[in-house]
């Protein structure tokens, strides 16, 4: 049997040292600490192996990286490996996103999308407002959602320009709690996305997905066409 840890700590190398007298495969360790995996790995003989070099698929959730470099590094390895990668965009799969998807092309040309991924008096605690865990606060967390799902909408164009700013406005974090972000696509669509925790208040749905196009208009959360 093989088993695997998440935490490297005083406790787990008790549970480690257990399992390793039982005869079990000590297969992995996962922890935020390197130092700390290191001497774990070390003591107990696990293998520092990544799993796309090993070829195994990856589903990763997003964001997919703490910063895009490392994006980049976790592309590349799948392009070498042939290993697949995929960060778990969950609205694509969305019956109501699947469905919009299928009736945008009666609202004509699409000219523009309006995205929403805004918590108002709520929002995260704990390493999601760390910024050496997490990486960034709202517009990883929120805003993400919203600006992958109007890029799936308008068939996944690349961008051709970005412009975006965030802030920490309402809570004392290392990490945004304030974004907005305005995208122009190949074929001239744009997108204006925002993101927050904590708003005081918002102009829209905290979730939608707004199409608007040369014949008409579209949205998510509430569905309506």
């Amino acid at each position: 049997m093989k088993i695997a840890f998440a935490g490297t700590g005083y406790i787990n190398h008790i549970h480690a040292q257990a399992a390793a007298n039982l005869g079990l495969e000590l297969a992995a360790a996962v922890n935020h600490k390197a130092a700390s995996m290191a001497k774990f790995g070390k003591r107990f003989g696990i293998a520092r192996q990544y799993a796309l070099r090993a070829g195994v698929h990856v589903l990763v959730e997003k964001p997919m990286a703490m910063n895009a470099r490392e994006a980049e590094k976790m592309t590349e390895a799948s392009a070498r490996s042939g290993a697949a990668l995929m960060v778990a965009h969950c609205w694509r799969f969305d019956e109501d996103v699947l469905w919009l998807k299928k009736q945008a092309s009666r609202l004509g040309r699409i000219i523009r999308t309006k995205g929403y991924g805004v918590h108002s008096h709520w929002g995260p605690s704990g390493w999601f407002t760390q910024k050496k865990f997490a990486g960034g606060g709202a517009l990883a967390d929120m805003g993400i959602h919203a600006l992958d799902t109007a890029r799936f909408l308008l068939g996944d164009p690349r961008p051709v320009s970005v412009y975006a700013r965030i802030g920490t406005h309402y809570k004392n974090f290392d990490v945004d709690d304030t974004g907005v972000i305005l995208v122009e696509w190949e074929g001239g669509a744009a997108s204006y996305i925002e993101s927050g925790w904590w708003q005081p208040h918002s102009d829209g749905p905290e979730a939608a997905t707004q199409l608007y196009g040369a014949k008409g208009f579209g949205q998510l959360f509430p569905t309506q066409l």
